[in-house]
């Protein structure tokens, strides 16, 4: 086998006596297993990449009978506990990145392995877009690109609906699209868009239409910014919650766990209460920004 093995590194594990140990991880499963504790423990705290072979070797030195360690590496293996590497770890969130990369590859094999996501674009002006270009910054192999990127921010520090809308419309084709826009009192992440197969921010603004009570004032405030009192910088606090956004969604999408970055929501943080909230958007068939089915045209018969 040509892949390397390491030991999950959210793990942690409660010896409960001589014959059992529970292995507790940190979406709070915890799986409790009977073998010798001492080598269960001296496993998990390997802090080596190894081949399969190389394990099988290890976990022989550490007292484990030739005939049992393949099984007792297996065992390890479906529980997570030891997984295959697919990214770098240097910190608790990459670290948390890898358990849920683990737990879900087998749902979705066949979709994350084609997918490659490197290029970055930005479009929108303002404290948030220049948020997303330091962010892409930070995360390896990322890079900002203007031309056919893999996954497109729009960005924008207010709530100006028909600019946001205008951006996403014209704003190049990617397998990948988020709007990420302040409004005043809480920042906003999504629809997460996939092409030609989810909602758009276009769908999204025409849902929130239509279910407004007061039609007159959706209409305008769908076509027109409102006009603010003061424009005042958005300041550390957001700044800081944006960022966390940012890198939060941009990891994510690295390692393509889009059961996290759920298609078609629009994710909400709170900026005075931290409060979290999503909201799915369904996808408007006749969307004049996602869709190329024209909506039907009514007949109007003479019933004189």
């Amino acid at each position: 086998m040509n892949n390397k093995y390491l030991v999950n590194k959210t793990l942690k594990i409660s010896v409960i006596n001589n014959e059992k140990v529970q292995f507790r991880y940190p979406d709070h499963n915890n799986v409790t297993i009977e073998f010798r504790s001492n080598i269960i423990q001296s496993i998990v705290m390997t802090d080596s990449i190894m081949s399969y072979e190389d394990w099988l070797t290890k976990i022989t030195e550490y007292g484990v009978e030739s005939e049992d360690v393949e099984d007792i590496f297996n065992d390890l293996l479906s529980l997570g506990v030891i997984y295959a590497e697919r990214m770098g770890i240097n910190n608790t969130f990459d670290s948390l990145l890898a358990n849920e990369d683990l737990r879900t590859l087998e749902l979705k094999k066949d979709v994350i392995d084609s997918l490659a996501i490197k290029n970055v674009g930005v479009f929108g002006s303002g404290e948030l877009a220049d948020i997303v270009k330091n962010s892409i910054k930070r995360v390896s192999n990322m890079e900002e690109s203007q031309d056919n990127p893999d996954i497109t921010f729009i960005c924008c520090d207010s709530d100006d609906i028909s600019s946001i809308k205008s951006l996403w419309k014209n704003s190049p084709d990617s397998l990948l699209k988020v709007a990420f826009w302040f409004d005043g009192g809480t920042l906003r992440l999504g629809p997460f868009s996939i092409l030609n197969e989810s909602a758009c921010f276009n769908c999204f603004a025409d849902r929130i239409n239509s279910a407004s009570q007061f039609i007159d004032e959706a209409e305008v405030y769908d076509l027109t910014l409102p006009i603010s009192v003061s424009n005042l910088p958005l300041g550390i606090t957001i700044n800081n919650l944006a960022s966390y956004i940012v890198m939060r969604t941009l990891n994510l999408a690295k390692v393509r766990q889009f059961n996290i970055l759920e298609p078609s929501n629009v994710e909400s943080w709170a900026a005075l209460t931290g409060e979290y909230s999503k909201k799915f958007v369904v996808r408007n068939p006749f969307c004049s920004t996602c869709s190329d089915v024209e909506r039907p045209k009514r007949a109007i018969r003479d019933m004189a």
